[in-house]
């Protein structure tokens, strides 16, 4: 008799045959806080979804309510990811989790590869690969479990999902022109996953209208250092639309386009379009 099966004190480590991974009785499905481990090499080891027996580290697909059970029954697999209705989680224990709101590390795709054939992934992070956009989740460091892949929108499809409301919270998603990545902090906004701490300007300058970005971009703000007249600032590529910033007469200084104090930056889908009424200096900050 193998040693395990002869000790079963070892905690919840169950060996299990191939067949009984292949076909799982009833019971062993409904024991969600098992680990099964197959009984010869390669020894894997395999825990209940609920429809069938799977590698520890695979994604588990669970509904709210589905998830909220698994809690209050204290019946997580401590370590797995959960879909939580297009949210993942990691259970921390038998009846605790957080959620995964970030992407610790971005690679290509090729580069996972020679990291997992070397042996150092870093236990427990979620890696997303730039060239593919596949999200992967190491439960060790030379294993990659794949999550899916990262939402594939262009950044006025960020733009448009975000005013319509259709954001899923604390997802990531990655801009497939710009390759800026952001967390959905609500249905309806994005937040940079990863904090730029510099902004690019564009001068503007005298009595005209001035497109000084075009496509998608993050708006900062502005900063005036000859005050003349007012300014409108438009998310286009001309004077048309509702106005981001509605005109408001020149002050010489810096305003965020959050308020003072702040350093925020808001997502354009279309571009950047300044109209000056006077002969100002304007830097607007836009990249």
């Amino acid at each position: 008799m193998p040693f395990l099966n002869a000790n079963p004190i070892l905690s919840r480590l169950i060996p299990i045959s191939q067949a009984e991974i292949d076909a799982p009785t009833a019971a062993q499905l409904a024991d969600y806080s098992a680990m099964y481990m197959l009984e010869e090499a390669p020894y894997t080891k395999y825990h209940s979804d609920g429809v069938s027996l799977v590698p520890f580290g695979a994604t588990i697909y669970a509904t709210s309510a589905e998830f909220s059970a698994l809690v209050s029954a204290s019946e997580l697999v401590p370590g797995s990811i959960y879909n939580v209705d297009g949210v993942l989680r990691v259970a921390l224990t038998s009846s605790t989790w957080v959620n995964v709101a970030m992407i610790v590390e971005t690679y290509t795709a090729a580069q996972l590869v020679t990291m997992t054939g070397a042996g150092t992934l870093a236990p427990f992070t979620i890696y997303a690969a730039s060239d593919t956009g596949e999200l992967t989740w190491a439960p060790d460091d030379s294993t990659l479990v794949s999550l899916g892949t990262i939402p594939n929108f262009t950044a006025a499809q960020l733009a448009t999902l975000a005013a319509a409301g259709g954001l899923t919270q604390w997802a990531t998603y990655v801009a497939s022109d710009t390759g800026i990545e952001y967390t959905a902090v609500t249905a309806s906004a994005l937040s940079p996953t990863h904090v730029v701490e510099t902004t690019a300007y564009v001068n503007a300058t005298a009595s005209a209208g001035a497109t000084v970005f075009t496509g998608a971009c993050e708006y900062a703000g502005y900063y005036c250092s000859v005050a003349a007249g007012n300014i409108t600032v438009y998310d286009n590529t001309s004077a048309a639309g509702t106005p981001i910033v509605p005109t408001t007469a020149l002050a010489t200084g810096p305003f965020p386009v959050f308020g003072a104090g702040t350093n925020g930056k808001m997502l354009f889908g279309t571009g950047c379009h300044v109209v000056l009424s006077g002969a100002a200096t304007v830097r607007v900050l836009v990249q």
